[in-house]
């Protein structure tokens, strides 16, 4: 993420930034899952459930994202 700047523009600097939140807030909810069972606990599976599925779509929505700056513009000899 820190170097990403360097190296990216702004839009996949965002969709990075996007997908570090997605997993801190996996993180988050697996860590207030973990040992209870109460009420809350289905909404909670049900929200890690989702942001589980929004972190593998990065490699359905990564390569548009990335394309422009690492696609190979010449064929190698």
């Amino acid at each position: 993420m820190d170097r990403a700047p360097y190296f990216f523009g702004k839009d996949v600097h965002d969709y990075l930034e996007t997908i570090r939140m997605l997993i801190l807030d996996l993180n988050d909810l697996s860590n207030t899952m973990m040992g209870t069972n109460d009420a809350n606990h289905a909404r909670w599976a049900q929200k890690r459930s989702q942001q589980f599925l929004a972190i593998t779509d990065f490699y359905k929505a990564a390569p548009p994202i990335f394309e422009p700056y690492i696609r190979a513009h010449q064929k190698a000899a």
